[in-house]
């Protein structure tokens, strides 16, 4: 059975003289935040980006190397917020299809912990003889993050939030809070934790000579869909002073993961932009600052 009937590969063909581009989604998210962010959906579910973002045109790498000529990837996992060697064995059977539609090497482009994986698979896959060109991770927590911790924030959160709602709305967010919850108790975010055995076990060795990249965001306004959930204004407003963590600081973090933690240890280049978690891989001018690196590969 080839690997795209077992694995919901979205891809699209483009010149056997360009590198193929293989997109690695983040914790918990599908292969809607490459290839259809504005379906792409958050908070348990409950809003698409399209939404939140009040744009149905949001547009990603994934589409810029498209237009380009680039073969392009990407995939949704079995298991979103699955430990993240189910998603390394995973990404090994998304570069298997690749390979047979690739004739001059491969990118691999991870967002949040879809950089990890792509970090850690880039080292096996080179072993393999699998023709590596670049690594290029963004908002991905390469010292971890504190979001595993979450759950301390989230209830007084929702109790806040629950006296603020419509009551007509108060059975979607509470059905939305409960999957959140069951989120951030997941084992793939507890090995996101900075003392985490995962974090703790990362190479800082540069895997062969591959062109490095990183990028990280500086701006934690993540979501402002209404006027009773701003995130992390609603935060502010229920947490003890001193209690915010970095990643929801300006000019620290993008709301799930701090600039410093983005950086990848050994890579070539390290880019800042003032944008939150998600905008980081959907703002043009962000796009456009990393296409230019990848176009020199």
């Amino acid at each position: 059975m080839p690997a795209e009937a077992r694995l919901a590969i979205k891809s699209r063909r483009g010149s056997s003289a360009m590198p193929a581009c293989v997109f690695v989604p983040g914790l918990g998210m599908d292969s809607a935040i490459w290839a259809a962010p504005s379906e792409a959906r958050l908070l348990g579910g409950l809003f698409p980006l399209g939404k939140i973002y009040r744009d149905q045109r949001l547009r990603t790498l994934y589409h810029d190397m498209a237009e380009l000529g680039y073969t392009v990837a990407t995939w949704s996992q079995r298991r979103p917020v699955g430990p993240i060697k189910e998603v390394i064995k995973e990404l090994h059977s998304v570069i298997e299809h690749v390979r047979g539609i690739e004739n001059s090497g491969i990118i691999l482009i991870g967002h949040s912990r879809g950089g990890l994986a792509a970090r850690i698979a880039a080292k096996e896959l080179l072993k393999e003889g699998v023709p590596l060109r670049a690594l290029i991770t963004i908002a991905s927590p390469h010292h971890g993050s504190s979001m595993a911790r979450w759950g301390t924030f989230l209830a007084p959160f929702a109790e806040f939030v629950d006296q603020l709602i419509p009551k007509k709305e108060k059975k979607t967010f509470s059905n939305s809070i409960k999957k959140t919850l069951g989120f951030l108790a997941s084992r793939g975010v507890r090995e996101l934790l900075p003392d985490s055995e995962l974090i703790g076990s990362l190479s800082d060795k540069r895997p062969g000579k591959l062109y490095c990249l990183s990028a990280g965001g500086t701006n934690p306004a993540l979501i402002e869909l209404n006027s009773y959930l701003k995130i992390p204004g609603t935060f502010q407003k229920v947490l003890p002073a001193g209690m915010l963590p970095d990643e929801m600081v300006v000019g620290r973090g993008d709301c799930l993961v701090t600039d410093e933690s983005a950086v990848l240890p050994f890579a070539d280049e390290h880019i800042t932009f003032h944008k939150n978690h998600l905008r980081i891989i959907l703002d043009k001018d962000a796009r456009d600052e990393i296409l230019k690196r990848i176009e020199k590969v």
